[in-house]
């Protein structure tokens, strides 16, 4: 688990870009700034992340926030999102293939942008036969003000009606959404979906109620004001409380399930109050049971020894059986792929077909099975992700052709990270004309890495991949600094007036990982990729 916070990004593409390439995923983004950057924090595959109190001024055109991908068990909140309103086609969060779970975007605050929140894709569970079923993302106490085209947008405004989706029923009939519209928007929100979105409101609040000019959202006014506490600091006790206040919420859940599933009336109303407590208590404890695992990989939570592991990733793969969700066990895959535990990642993905999974799913699953034999294959051979040949690259550029899930977002990470071959997504490759076969990639990729200048060939850094020691030698060329940036953009380690032409840093102190070393000479500067083991 990674903690970022009190930190300034500005000029980036991506100021900060997670992707969980195997290792237990989590990440905590405080209190920090971003400021002209093309994206300010990008998701990949990366579970229960929390992203709170933190600043993005979007001052690019296209630019983006948050953008997070196939990432679930997020929290994101009390963070503001600031434009110019200078027509700038920005977004606060884009949110893309969130899955079935629950999640929250909450209190947060958009300011003159472009739109606030996009969600595409699959963002819930929906069924429209049984309305309990339902699940997925909610959109909950957050602000917005004089944003131009819509403050909320499912789907694409170019694509029209697809299977986008988020949770049909956003509040619940106790208790409003407690957004707030205010300025001179077009469209409060805005739903590019095959369903129909169910939205309590406060009518004692103007400013709740959204425009819809599409009519596809139907509103339920509640005559209650809307309760939005802070939500930075709920997990404020030991496990065993934690668990069983969860069990309270579950447990309501499903006497609230039972009343529904069993209901024979035909009142309308009636089924839908029930269907509105199941919503409620499906979203309460998903989202509580979330942030106890955040707080579990923060050590905010006190684990007593022994009573759920002896280690932070055995009490998760507890925590995560005890909840049981599809999205969990994916997650008990990835804590065994950071043991290099091949054997139990395997007899997990087995059990996961016992779950009632749609054919995308199931094609997740086989791709994942696939990339986790691959993973063993290399362990047999001895080899690892830092040392692949030509033709476990090759195979690798195929996996991601071929795949879908979040093993191709791993293998993606490792091809885009490491050797900078970095294949489009499925979203952004259905716009290039004409096919690209993977020699063709690899071929490119190869001609790319080898056009380099007779300045950048006139220094050197061995050994690459290394375990700690790296030697420098520029030839001809005095360097002047030499400084070593993690994958997020901090300088971790510096080395300044050096004014010689071979020079010996060490690196053992850092965890393995990419690494980008600038070694500044009088004659110019040049950047290289750095592989710590």
């Amino acid at each position: 688990m990674n903690c970022l916070d009190n930190n300034i990004f500005s000029g980036f593409y991506f100021a900060l870009l997670v992707n969980n390439s195997g290792k237990t995923p989590s990440i905590t983004i405080d209190n920090n700034t971003f400021s002209n950057n093309f994206y300010g924090i990008r998701l990949g595959a990366t579970n229960n992340a929390s992203i709170t109190n933190n600043q993005f001024n979007l001052d690019l055109s296209f630019s983006s926030g948050i953008y997070a991908y196939q990432s679930t068990g997020y929290i994101i909140t009390e963070n503001t999102f600031s434009g110019t309103r200078d027509f700038l086609k920005n977004t606060g969060i884009i949110i893309e293939r969130s899955g079935v779970e629950e999640n929250v975007i909450y209190k947060n605050i958009f300011d003159k942008l472009f739109v606030g929140i996009q969600a595409i894709d699959q963002n819930s569970a929906q069924d429209t036969i049984n309305p309990a079923k339902d699940r997925g993302l909610q959109f909950l106490c957050n602000v917005f003000s004089k944003i131009q085209e819509t403050d909320i947008l499912v789907g694409d405004l170019s694509s029209g009606h697809v299977d986008h989706s988020v949770r049909t029923i956003q509040g619940d009939p106790q208790l409003p959404a407690g957004n707030e519209f205010y300025g001179d928007y077009r469209i409060s929100i805005s739903n590019y979906s095959n369903y129909l979105i169910e939205y309590y409101l406060s009518d004692l609040s103007l400013p709740e109620f959204p425009i819809d000019l599409l009519g596809l959202i139907i509103k339920y006014d509640l005559s209650i004001l809307s309760d939005c506490p802070s939500r930075n600091s709920r997990v404020g006790m030991d496990l065993v409380q934690a668990l069983r206040q969860y069990n309270d919420w579950n447990t309501e859940y499903e006497y609230w399930l039972a009343q529904l599933l069993t209901y024979d009336g035909d009142d309308e109303e009636g089924y839908s109050l029930l269907s509105g407590w199941v919503s409620h208590f499906s979203g309460i404890k998903d989202n509580f049971f979330n942030e106890i695992i955040v707080a579990v990989m923060k050590n905010e939570v006190e684990v007593q020894g022994g009573l759920f592991g002896n280690s932070k990733l055995e009490t998760l793969r507890f925590l995560f059986t005890y909840r049981g969700h599809y999205t969990d066990y994916l997650s008990i895959i990835e804590t065994y792929l950071a043991e290099n535990n091949f054997s139990e990642a395997l007899a997990t993905l087995a059990k996961m077909y016992m779950f009632e999974i749609s054919d995308e799913q199931v094609s997740e699953l086989n791709g994942m099975e696939t990339y986790i034999n691959w993973l063993q294959q290399l362990e047999n051979e001895k080899k690892n992700i830092y040392t692949l040949i030509d033709e476990d690259i090759s195979y690798l550029i195929n996996y991601v052709e071929t795949n879908t899930g979040r093993g191709v977002v791993f293998a993606n990470n490792i091809l885009c990270g490491l050797y900078g071959i970095c294949i489009e997504e499925e979203g952004d490759r259905s716009q290039n004309t004409g096919d690209r076969n993977n020699e063709e990639i690899l071929n490119q990729s190869k001609s790319a890495q080898s056009v380099s200048s007779e300045f950048e060939k006139s220094i050197t850094i061995v050994p690459n991949p290394t375990t700690g020691e790296l030697q420098v030698t520029s030839y001809e060329l005095q360097v002047t600094s030499i400084e070593v940036f993690d994958v997020y953009g901090r300088a971790v380690s510096t080395h300044y007036s050096l004014l010689t032409t071979h020079y010996s840093i060490n690196i053992s102190h850092l965890q393995a990982g990419l690494y980008f070393v600038k070694i500044v000479t009088e004659q110019g500067e040049v950047v290289k990729k750095v592989v710590k083991q």
